[in-house]
């Protein structure tokens, strides 16, 4: 079938050639389209996004016995519409009592705990059994060692903890309340439990994540996902506490700007304040010059002080500010030195007393103060999500050329972060070499059988 195509294109060179020019066409437009619709791969992974977490935040009432285990125990499920039932043969320090009672008052369940041979035990024990339950429902619970336990992780949920005497719970639309609460008390106390949990795994988040990870939000992306949508299922006010932090976990770190110039300069002197600053992101790499913003009011032909900023923006849209104080003095003149000549004994003591009182004189009068000159600390500006929140931040400032070191970094000078590649990948490249091939053999061809 080959050999047959191949005898009758070769038959028929004119189609043949027409062939190849498609066949040459295709390749080179197929290594356009591949090359302008090369994926771009960002540099800052999106995350906090997905789906609402599920919580149980249901509870498990206990009846404990003297050994501390539970006799009893009533654990609700995540919609408070079923309880799973368990009765032990724990022995209990006094007589107890559980029922369940529906919306018109009979009677769906109950286990209660006699005196049997000297101790107080339920009947029928061991038994396990499930109920099912619906709004309007009422758990009575008259027992002296009860507590409820919250089954986020079965931490104490003292709320509604029983009293020693009969305590009535009812079951709502949206969980269980004492029967002595409204409908918003109820909520506002299972929320308390779901609040305590999250907080507590923010906390712990928090205390443990190393400045790398915290700095660079491709990694351990999947855990802060997580924290992040936790973070989401709190009321407003108590997002608060957390809300720079998640913020700092959603965007990543913050450029670093270094500026390695002087804080005091003399008159006339000529400087570029453009080539004394540097900035890099644990996730952007390193900013060129042309992406950090100099702004400038420093005339250094006039003796003042004056702020000098520097402005970058990176990719998750964090905004830093650097502000340094410049301070531009009037050229001093150097103090004449004292004379050798001892013949003159009054103007030796009186330079020697200029000396001693520090009073250097400078081309305009009075004192040179470069070592008590007064310097306002750089301040760094962190806006949040929606650019409305501003952080002063007071990076390491000194007289002298400074380097900034991220925490982590093992040499400054290195590239701490790979770039994705934006060039050209290896089937590119065979495409474009066989476009070109072909394009050169169908000239050839044209020029072989036509021309000549």
């Amino acid at each position: 079938m080959i050999r047959e195509t191949w005898d009758y294109l070769m038959r028929r060179k004119p189609l043949l050639g027409l062939l190849l020019a498609v066949l040459a066409l295709g390749g080179v437009l197929g290594a356009k389209i591949m090359m302008a619709h090369q994926p771009v791969v960002s540099q800052a992974q999106e995350i906090g996004v997905g789906s609402k977490p599920t919580y149980n935040n249901s509870l498990t009432l206990q009846v404990l016995g003297q050994s501390g285990k539970s006799g009893y125990e009533l654990a609700f499920s995540s919609d408070f519409r079923l309880a799973k039932i368990k009765v032990s043969t724990e022995t209990l320090a006094a007589t107890a009592s559980v029922r369940i009672l529906d919306r018109s008052g009979q009677m769906v369940a109950s286990e209660t705990a006699t005196l049997q041979n000297g101790n107080y035990q339920f009947r029928d024990t061991p038994v396990n059994y499930n109920v099912a339950l619906a709004p309007g429902y009422i758990i009575e619970v008259q027992a002296i060692a009860a507590r409820m336990l919250s089954n986020l992780d079965y931490s104490l949920a003292t709320a509604f903890d029983p009293s020693n005497g009969v305590e009535r719970y009812v079951v709502t639309l949206n969980g269980l309340r004492k029967y002595t609460w409204t409908e918003a008390e109820g909520e506002d106390a299972l929320y308390n439990l779901l609040k305590n949990y999250i907080t507590r795994q923010i906390k712990s988040y928090q205390s443990n994540i190393s400045d790398a990870v915290l700095n660079n939000k491709n990694l351990d992306t999947a855990r802060k996902t997580q924290i992040i949508l936790a973070f989401r299922e709190l009321r407003g006010v108590d997002q608060e506490p957390y809300r720079e932090f998640i913020n700092h976990l959603r965007r990543g770190g913050v450029p670093q700007i270094t500026y390695s110039g002087k804080r005091r300069y003399d008159m006339g002197e000529t400087v570029d304040f453009t080539k004394l600053v540097s900035a890099r992101d644990g996730e952007d790499g390193e900013y060129s010059p042309e992406q950090i913003i100099t702004q400038s009011e420093v005339d250094l032909n006039r003796a003042g002080e004056y702020t000098l900023s520097y402005i970058v923006s990176d990719s998750d849209r964090n905004k830093v500010t650097l502000r340094i104080p410049i301070v531009v003095a009037e050229t001093t003149v150097e103090p004449e030195p004292i004379p050798d000549d001892k013949s003159d004994p009054e103007q030796l003591e009186d330079t020697t007393q200029s000396v001693v009182n520090g009073d250097v004189p400078t081309l305009g009068g009075g004192i040179n103060t470069d070592n008590n000159l007064s310097e306002l600390e750089p301040t760094t500006t962190i806006w949040d999500e929606h650019d409305k929140l501003e952080t002063d931040l007071t990076p390491d400032t000194s007289e002298e050329p400074t380097t900034t070191v991220q925490p982590g970094d093992v040499n400054a000078s290195s590239a701490d972060e790979e770039k994705p590649s934006a060039g050209i990948g290896a089937s590119q490249i065979v495409l474009i070499v066989l476009g070109i091939v072909l394009l050169i053999g169908l000239v050839r061809f044209i020029f072989d059988h036509y021309v000549r």
